[in-house]
């Protein structure tokens, strides 16, 4: 009987945001229908597809080959074998994460901030731009966009509210973030190290030793995997990727531009984010007891403890809050200057999450219901607005017409023919074309150094020149200068 009423109970407090998460996850699923049924892909989706097919067994074998952990290629393996092979089926995994997002915002982050930011963040997770291109990508990006968000906000509610589960759902995020993406990895250290500091400048001492605690088993999860990383940096090291520079706005543009708006060309991105995560940070940083004070300030005494008692629980919270979205961007940039280059804009897709919940914790601190209602409308009206835009954009695009020209250019796909100076047309037309034939020079740029993930061999013809040796009729791709004449 207890244990019945305990559930009747659950089901009465939690009624309405269990009704609202089962609304957002079925609202998500129709918004991101269009990019979900898409016949398009890029090239690193390319690759995932391609290495999805090959068994369990050539997965684990190939994962080294690949730059990420292996956790994602696992899972969206599992899963095909279940629900097929499409291009819309593993496109369709990206949905759980998705789901994923409205569980944290009815539940944790209801815990740590309240009704008010829960039901923005539902609403902001539900319409964010950034759904279009998580779920149009297959890669491990989709499911570190969940991973890293829930260590963020179990990490808070450990710090906190010391809630026993939420050092072992933060542990268990942060070894699930760190074997799924290695900017995962790089924000579940951001996160024990802002953890640990701020819990030191609060002087917390049990809770920094559960936190290192936390920290140990962790590391000790990700060492066997540590190894094979460093094999992968070292086989990249000469191809990596670093064409994108670093600077505030693009980081902003990448994370909340995406969020509302895709970048900063939207009411939202540019005015109405900004100024109220401004305000909020004012107003949570500037406690009212501190303002009384600064009328009684006679000596440097006095202000030695006006500055000590700044760093009160409220105002630890709003920095700590802050840091969640800064800190892992700061340890990522650091890695990319010291390290690799690996800069991406995919990769800050990961941290749109903890941008998200930092917006709508700030926000609902200061608004009301009818400011939340007027900055939740706002969000789903211009987020629409864009979504329909880029539905648009997918309509009229020329490239299916590429497609189908190359398909229609011979009887038999075994007669077709590539000669691939890139990556990104190596993969791509081995989703479209894969029993065609694929060659490559040895200037080919390709991060890779193995092509057995992809479904036909890859022939290394040394010079463009030697084509003739091979083919008569042929497509080629040119790397950056599409215009220029080639003497082959």
């Amino acid at each position: 009987m207890t244990e019945l009423k305990d559930k009747r109970n659950f089901w009465r407090e939690n009624r309405l945001y269990i009704i609202l998460w089962a609304a957002a996850s079925l609202l998500s699923v129709v918004y991101v229908l269009p990019p979900l049924n898409g016949d398009y892909i890029t090239y690193d989706s390319a690759f995932q597809y391609c290495l999805t097919l090959n068994s369990l067994e050539e997965i684990w074998r190939l994962i080294p080959t690949d730059f990420s952990p292996p956790l994602y290629a696992i899972l969206l393996k599992l899963w095909t074998m279940v629900f097929g092979e499409s291009l819309a089926v593993m496109r369709a995994f990206a949905l759980l994460p998705l789901c994923g997002m409205f569980f944290l915002a009815a539940f944790p982050i209801r815990r740590a901030f309240g009704g008010k930011a829960s039901v923005m963040c539902t609403v902001f997770f539900a319409f964010s731009t950034a759904n279009f291109y998580i779920v149009a990508q297959i890669r491990p990006t989709t499911l570190a966009y969940f991973f890293v968000t829930a260590a963020a906000i179990y990490s808070y509610l450990a710090l906190f509210c010391d809630y026993k589960y939420a050092y072992i759902c933060f542990t268990v995020f942060s070894v699930l973030s760190m074997y799924t993406h290695n900017v995962g990895m790089l924000s579940a250290l951001a996160f024990y190290i802002s953890a640990f500091f701020v819990a030191l400048a609060q002087k917390k001492r049990r809770h920094i030793i559960k936190f290192l605690i936390s920290g140990a088993v962790s590391a000790v999860c990700y060492i066997p995997w540590l190894f094979v990383v460093i094999q992968q940096f070292g086989n990249v090291q000469k191809n990596y990727w670093s064409n994108d520079t670093y600077s505030l706005s693009r980081y902003y543009d990448w994370t909340i531009g995406t969020c509302f708006n895709d970048g900063n060309n939207g009411p939202l991105s540019v005015a109405v984010i900004p100024i109220a995560a401004l305000i909020a940070i004012i107003s949570l940083l500037s406690v009212k007891s501190n303002r009384e004070k600064l009328k009684e300030i006679k000596t440097f005494s006095d202000v030695r403890g006006l500055v000590k008692n700044r760093f009160s629980e409220p105002a630890a919270k709003t920095i700590y809050v802050i840091l969640l979205f800064a800190a892992p961007i700061i340890v990522f940039t650091l890695f990319c200057i010291l390290v690799s280059p690996v800069v991406s804009v995919r990769y800050f897709y990961i941290f749109c999450g903890t941008a998200v919940m930092m917006i709508a914790a700030g926000f609902s601190q200061f608004s009301g219901k009818i400011g939340m209602a007027v900055l939740s409308a706002l969000t789903a009206i211009t987020c629409s607005l864009h979504a329909v835009n880029i539905c648009s954009e997918l309509e009229n695009a020329t490239f299916p017409e590429m497609i189908e020209y190359i398909r229609n250019s011979a009887e038999d796909e075994e007669d077709i023919a590539f000669i691939h100076e890139h990556e990104w047309t190596l993969g791509i037309m081995m989703y479209y074309f894969p029993e065609a034939k694929h060659y490559i020079v040895d200037e080919t740029w390709c991060v890779l150094t193995t092509y057995d993930a992809f479904p036909s061999e890859v022939i290394n013809i040394g010079n463009c020149k030697a084509i003739s040796e091979y083919e008569d009729e042929f497509f080629f791709f040119d790397r950056f200068a599409p215009d220029t004449e080639i003497v082959f």
